[in-house]
């Protein structure tokens, strides 16, 4: 938690599947953190798509280390925007195969026309959250929401 924020400042409340999937769809890029083979930190700035569930989606080549991390460890941490505003997600990640394969790379390209996510070389990751937070740090103090689901 940041040095500023204390337990009063955050508030629980209604933050939906919904608030996540408009946020995604106005800010599409962040930060995928997996955990490395030695139990080493790794992030990647990656584009993002939400599905209407909250379902996080992101796309790599399949013979990138966040696909290998992923496979052996699918606790991943998102954290969506680039600016003064963010959702901070943590969830459990898969790799999509088959036909969830297609169905997720057909959803993905729909929200980013011009995307690679069909191309078969590429993964598709779909992260389901199980915490969210969305941190403001437009006001005075932040305002800090949170969420479980």
């Amino acid at each position: 938690m940041p040095s500023d924020l204390t337990p009063s400042d955050l508030t629980s409340s209604d933050l939906t599947p919904s608030d996540l999937g408009a946020f995604v769809a106005a800010n599409p890029m962040g930060v995928l953190a997996t955990v490395g083979a030695s139990g080493e930190p790794e992030a990647a700035l990656v584009g993002v798509v939400a599905l209407a569930d909250g379902t996080l989606l992101v796309d790599a080549l399949g013979s990138s280390r966040k696909v290998q991390n992923i496979r052996r460890a699918p606790r991943v941490a998102v954290v969506v925007g680039l600016g003064d505003v963010t959702f901070q997600v943590e969830g459990v990640a898969r790799i999509a195969d088959g036909s969830e394969r297609a169905t997720l790379a057909a959803a993905y390209e729909a929200a980013s026309p011009g995307s690679r996510a069909l191309d078969p070389q590429l993964a598709i990751i779909a992260v389901v959250p199980g915490w969210v937070r969305r941190y403001d740090a437009t006001r005075r103090p932040a305002d800090v929401t949170e969420a479980q689901w």
